[in-house]
């Protein structure tokens, strides 16, 4: 039957959709996961200080959205730059213990003092943080594998149905 057969390539069509944006999704934390470790591994180590932290609470998706998210904490830092100006950067990945006035070590590009990322979670957690994304990633290529095989399965079991004439599906 066309019908089912429109249905079940809209079906495939609409989940290789979501596995694209996965994919792109994955390649943008893998690549700024690299950008981390390669500005750990060639840059300038130095002190920052942790000037401000605050909670940034991300906005509902409508207006009919109920709960959100938790808040995100974010620190400022601030460190001398190559040049003597003093360098703000923020970041979400300093260790959960970092107070204002804290100072921790952090590593930037010469050429982009703004760059800076905080040295301590880069360095415990990049493997593990790669680890981690590669078994999501993996685990939503199966689950939306799942989703188009039982997706086929039953449009499929629709479209022998309808061809029955005693089961009640009109085709």
């Amino acid at each position: 039957m066309v019908v089912f057969d429109a249905l079940i390539v809209m079906l495939l069509v609409a989940v290789g959709i979501v596995v694209v944006f996965g994919c792109l999704g994955a390649f943008h934390v893998f690549r700024e996961s690299g950008r981390h470790r390669r500005v750990v591994r060639v840059g300038r180590h130095t002190q920052a200080k942790c000037v401000r932290s605050y909670d940034k609470v991300p906005q509902p998706a409508g207006p009919q959205a109920k709960g959100h998210p938790p808040p995100k904490k974010r620190f400022v830092f601030e460190f001398p730059g190559p040049d003597g100006d003093l360098v703000r950067f923020e970041s979400t990945l300093p260790p959960e213990a970092t107070r204002v006035g804290d100072k921790l070590t952090v590593a930037h590009l010469p050429d982009q003092p703004a760059s800076a990322v905080v040295v301590a979670t880069v360095e415990k957690s990049a493997v593990i943080q790669s680890l981690r994304i590669l078994a999501g990633f993996c685990v939503f290529l199966v689950v939306m594998a799942g989703i188009a095989v039982v997706g086929v399965l039953i449009i499929q079991g629709y479209a022998s149905g309808a061809g029955d004439p005693n089961s009640g599906i009109e085709p």
